[in-house]
């Protein structure tokens, strides 16, 4: 694991080092953040969970290092800090960027590792929540490629969260707020740079939506993260970001450019842990044709019927995660969308 040296600064008495591993990620191996006053003892901060790090100090000057398996990984210097009750704090969020890809998951979960890094262009969309994985999903997909093919892969990121080697691809991961200013513009450059594998880690605003679609619908393959919660508000969101008299263009291109929308979100392990859930429609003709006419409610009757192209529910998902054991009956019923489905698939046990 390598840490950065950004630290995030915005000046008075709370200091809080937070490692930005995501949701369910373990804890950094090491990792320690001293703080002192001018003519005083360095003092460690104490945990305050998930990771985090923290210390209040009441008065003047601080001067804050942090350190990782007991090498300086930061030394801010001092700094000025005005009165607590002032509401401004000095928090440092140093970033670990990760070497190692993780697995993409149980099945049917590892459907998705097959049928879409053998996906020749296309734009495909990976939805969840907030902490669902998303990165880490983006990550091993990247990963996949990477070791099954021959091509250019640029990665737009912010910030990198996952360090790729060369395999059999070319990789290029560019920062921004360090190697561009923002991602309309490392999109715009990438395009111009021959990649055959473009990742957008968050498309935020029209813009980017607009260069992500048109760089799908001209042969390359796009992959990017959405925050929503299912298949069909992943394709919805798209369309509904941008002006209404622009929608329905937004719809014709969208129907052309996408090639497999996923949703994804954690659910609890049995014995300790998080494990991942998700929905996969592949698209074809029928879907194609419900987000030309703003159907979005029979994307769901898509995913059963592309089934032999890789498509599965949600429902599907956590029934074989109950059905293997990883995941409870009860927490899986309370996250299902269609409950009749679900019940069908994973009749409850009843008590003994």
């Amino acid at each position: 694991m390598k840490a950065t040296r950004r630290l995030f600064l915005k000046g008075s008495a709370a200091i809080v080092a937070t490692p930005a591993l995501g949701q369910g990620s373990p804890e950094p191996d090491g990792l320690t953040l001293w703080y002192r006053q001018p003519a005083a003892q360095w003092t460690e901060a104490l945990p305050l969970g998930n990771g985090r790090l923290g210390a209040m100090v009441f008065g003047g000057r601080v001067e804050v290092r942090i350190q990782i398996n007991e090498a300086t990984l930061w030394g801010g210097g001092v700094h000025d800090y005005v009165n607590p009750d002032a509401r401004a704090h000095l928090a440092a969020a140093p970033a670990f960027v990760r070497r190692q890809i993780r697995e993409i998951g149980p099945v049917p979960f590892a459907r998705v590792h097959d049928v879409i890094p053998q996906l020749p262009r296309g734009l495909v969309l990976i939805g969840g929540p907030t902490g669902s994985g998303k990165t880490t999903t983006l990550a091993a997909l990247v990963d996949a490629i990477n070791r099954r093919e021959a091509r250019h892969i640029v990665t737009i990121e912010d910030p990198i969260e996952y360090e790729h080697q060369h395999h059999g691809s070319v990789i290029e991961q560019v920062e921004i707020g360090v190697d561009a200013p923002d991602f309309p513009t490392a999109l715009r450059a990438a395009v111009r740079q021959a990649p055959d594998v473009i990742v957008v880690g968050e498309m935020r605003d029209p813009e980017t939506m607009r260069i992500a679609l048109a760089a799908a619908e001209t042969g390359h393959l796009v992959l990017s993260t959405l925050h929503t919660t299912d298949v069909a508000s992943t394709v919805s969101r798209i369309a509904d970001s941008f002006p209404s008299e622009r929608q329905n263009t937004i719809r014709q291109e969208l129907a052309m450019a996408v090639a497999a929308v996923m949703t994804q979100t954690l659910l609890p392990r049995v014995g300790g842990g998080i494990v991942p859930a998700a929905e996969l429609l592949v698209v074809s003709y029928g879907a194609r044709q419900h987000i030309r006419r703003n159907a979005l409610q029979h994307l769901h009757q898509e995913i059963t019927i592309t089934r032999r192209h890789g498509s599965f529910t949600f429902e599907e998902s956590l029934a074989r995660l109950v059905k293997d054991g990883l995941v409870d009956w009860r927490d899986a019923h309370s996250r299902a969308a269609h409950i009749d489905e679900f019940e069908q698939l994973a009749p409850a046990t009843p008590p003994h």
